[in-house]
C-alpha cells in the first residue's frame, strides 16, 4: 500500500512540475496564464496562439521567470505591451542618479550620452600668452586647449596632445569658436591683420584643412593695448572617429610681405565679460 502511495505521489509531483496553469483560459501559453476576458474580442481561443488583440488583457509568467502584461511571449524580465504608470516618484538624493531612455524597441535603460546635449565645450578664463616675434613672422599660433578647459563633454572627445581635440563619435557636428585677444603694438593707431581658422586633420595631424575661417583687421587706438574679440563663423562638418580639430591664428601676408603692424604683446585673455576662448562641438 505504501509503495502504491509513493508511486501515486510521484505521478502527481510530475504533473505539478510540468503542467501549465490557466485562469479563464483552457489554453495557457506559459507556466502561468491569466486571460482577463474583458470583452468578447479579447477572449482567448481554446486552441492555437491568441492574437495580439486577444492578448491585451492577459498576464503570463514563463518558466524563465519573465512576466508579460498584454503579451504572452515576454522577451525581458518584465515585458509590458501598453502604457506604464508609477504612482509615487520620490525625489532621489543619490549623487549617482542617471536619466533613463527608451530605444526604438521599447527597451528602457541608461545611455552613454544624452540626446539632448551631445556636445563638447571647451573654454578658459586664464591668460594664454604667445611669443610676439613668432606671430610677427607669420608662424601658426595654436590655441593650447587642454583637458582642464573642458566644461562639458558628452561625446567622449579627448585631447591626445595640447591644442588637438580628437573626435571619438562619427557624425555631423555643428562647430563654433570665439577668441578674445589682448593686443599691443609699438605703432600708433596700429592695424593688426590676422587670420583665424578652425582646422581638421584626418591623418593624425600630418596635414590640416581649414573648415571655418575669417580675416579680421583689429585697429588699436591705445598704446596700452586693447581687447579684441572675434567669433568664427559656425559651420557643419562631418567627422570620423580619429579626426583632430584645432584652432589657430596667424598674421596674414601679401606675397612675402607681412600685412599690418607688428605686435609687442599678444595673448588670449578674459575681458569685458568674454572668456579667453571657446570651442563648441555639437553632434547633430
Amino acid at each position: 500500500m505504501k509503495k502504491h502511495l509513493v508511486i501515486l505521489m510521484s505521478l502527481f509531483s510530475s504533473v505539478t512540475l510540468f503542467s501549465q496553469v490557466g485562469i479563464n483560459t483552457e489554453n495557457p501559453q506559459q507556466l502561468f496564464h491569466t486571460d482577463g476576458k474583458s470583452s468578447a474580442a479579447t477572449t482567448n481561443p481554446t486552441t492555437g496562439v491568441p492574437s495580439v488583440a486577444q492578448q491585451v488583457d492577459d498576464v503570463v509568467i514563463t518558466n524563465q521567470g519573465r512576466v508579460g502584461i498584454g503579451v504572452t511571449t515576454p522577451t525581458q524580465s518584465l515585458d509590458v505591451n501598453g502604457r506604464t504608470r508609477i504612482r509615487n516618484t520620490d525625489i532621489l538624493t543619490s549623487t549617482t542618479v542617471s536619466p533613463i531612455f527608451v530605444d526604438e524597441n521599447g527597451l528602457v535603460g541608461k545611455a552613454n550620452i544624452s540626446p539632448q546635449s551631445q556636445i563638447a565645450f571647451f573654454t578658459s578664463t586664464s591668460t594664454l600668452t604667445f611669443t610676439p616675434s613668432n606671430y610677427n613672422t607669420g608662424s601658426d599660433q595654436i590655441v593650447p586647449i587642454t583637458s582642464s578647459n573642458q566644461s562639458l563633454n558628452t561625446i567622449n572627445a579627448t585631447i591626445p596632445s595640447t591644442g588637438n581635440i580628437r573626435i571619438n563619435q562619427s557624425g555631423n557636428y555643428l562647430i563654433g569658436a570665439s577668441l578674445n585677444f589682448g593686443l599691443r603694438s609699438p605703432a600708433t593707431d596700429a592695424k593688426i591683420f590676422m587670420a583665424l581658422n578652425i582646422d581638421v586633420s584626418r591623418n593624425g595631424g600630418t596635414s590640416w584643412t581649414s573648415i571655418s575661417g575669417a580675416r579680421p583687421i583689429f585697429v588699436l587706438y591705445w598704446s596700452a593695448g586693447m581687447n579684441q574679440s572675434y567669433t568664427l563663423p559656425t559651420v557643419i562638418n562631418n567627422f570620423n572617429v580619429g579626426d583632430l580639430i584645432r584652432i589657430k591664428f596667424y598674421r596674414t601676408f601679401a606675397g612675402t610681405s607681412p600685412q599690418g603692424d607688428n605686435v609687442d604683446q599678444i595673448s588670449l585673455q578674459a575681458g569685458y565679460g568674454a572668456p579667453s576662448f571657446t570651442l563648441s562641438l555639437t553632434k547633430l
